[in-house]
């Protein structure tokens, strides 16, 4: 049972001093609030996710974001000049076929 307890870390309850100190198995284990690290997988999973979930999100948002301003100039370009909404749409992809190959 001991070598089942040993390496692993467990929640604390901070004190008002700021370090919180737990005994397991007569082994002092010191948690750093400073250093905020992450010991424990299933925090660092659940960390992970965050970020992951966070940058997703981001990510979609502006993509989604840019088609929509895409899609709402190149009407409005276009119902005010149609010739001029052609010719920078040829230019772009032009630029586009020019930079790719």
């Amino acid at each position: 049972l001991r070598l089942y307890f040993t390496n692993k870390v467990y929640y604390a309850l901070e004190r008002q001093s700021g370090v919180a100190k737990a005994e397991i198995l007569n082994e002092d284990v010191n948690y750093n609030e400073q250093t905020k690290e992450v010991d424990n997988p299933d925090q660092r999973i659940a960390e992970d996710i965050r970020s992951f979930t966070e940058f997703s999100l981001s990510f979609f948002l502006t993509l989604v974001t840019s088609v929509i301003d895409l899609v709402a100039f190149s009407y409005i370009l276009f119902s005010i000049m149609p010739e001029l909404f052609i010719a920078i749409f040829l230019f772009a992809t032009f630029g586009t076929m020019l930079t790719i190959c």
